[in-house]
C-alpha cells in the first residue's frame, strides 16, 4: 500500500472514531433511559441503536483490512473499545427493561386477581422475588452523571 493511501486510511479510521465517541456520548439523550417512554418503546430503540452498533461493527471489518495492509491494525483500538463501551451499556439497560417487563406483567396479573382467588402468601413471596431481582441488577452511572444525580440512582 502507498503512503498516501495509508494516510487516507488514517484519516478515515480518526473520522470513524470520532464517529462513534459521538454515539457513545449522545447514547446518555436516548429514550431508552426515560422510564415514560415504555417497555416496548425502549426495546425498539435498544435495537435501534444495536443495528448501528452492527453497522459499526461492518465498518470496524473494512478499515481492520485496510489497516492490516498498512501494519497499524492498533489504530482501530480505541473504536473498538468505544464500541464495546455501547453494548456494555445497551446490555445493562436491556436488563433494566427486561425486568421492568417481568414486573408490569406480574403486577398486571395481581390487579386482575378476582379477589375470592387472591392467594396473600403467594403474592408476598412473588413482591419479595421481585425487589431481590431488583437488587441484583446491576445498575452503573454512566459517565456523563453528576454527583448529584448518582443519589438518585442510588435508590434504584
Amino acid at each position: 500500500m502507498s503512503n498516501a493511501e495509508a494516510v487516507k486510511t488514517r484519516k478515515r479510521i480518526q473520522e470513524f472514531e470520532g464517529v462513534v465517541t459521538d454515539r457513545l456520548k449522545s447514547l446518555k439523550n436516548n429514550r431508552f433511559y426515560f422510564f415514560q417512554t415504555g417497555v416496548e418503546q425502549s426495546k425498539e430503540n435498544i435495537q435501534e441503536v444495536q443495528a448501528t452498533v452492527s453497522q459499526f461493527n461492518n465498518t470496524v471489518e473494512e478499515l481492520m483490512t485496510l489497516a492490516e495492509s498498512f501494519g497499524d491494525v492498533s489504530e482501530l483500538d480505541p473504536t473498538k473499545q468505544g464500541i464495546e463501551s455501547i453494548l456494555e451499556e445497551l446490555d445493562a439497560v436491556e436488563v433494566f427493561w427486561n425486568y421492568t417487563s417481568q414486573a408490569l406483567h406480574l403486577l398486571e396479573e395481581l390487579l386482575n386477581t378476582p379477589w375470592g382467588k387472591v392467594d396473600a402468601p403467594t403474592i408476598e413471596q412473588d413482591i419479595k422475588t421481585l425487589q431481590k431481582g431488583l437488587k441484583d441488577l446491576k445498575v452503573s452511572l454512566p459517565p456523563s452523571q453528576t454527583s448529584h444525580d448518582a443519589s438518585l440512582y442510588s435508590y434504584m
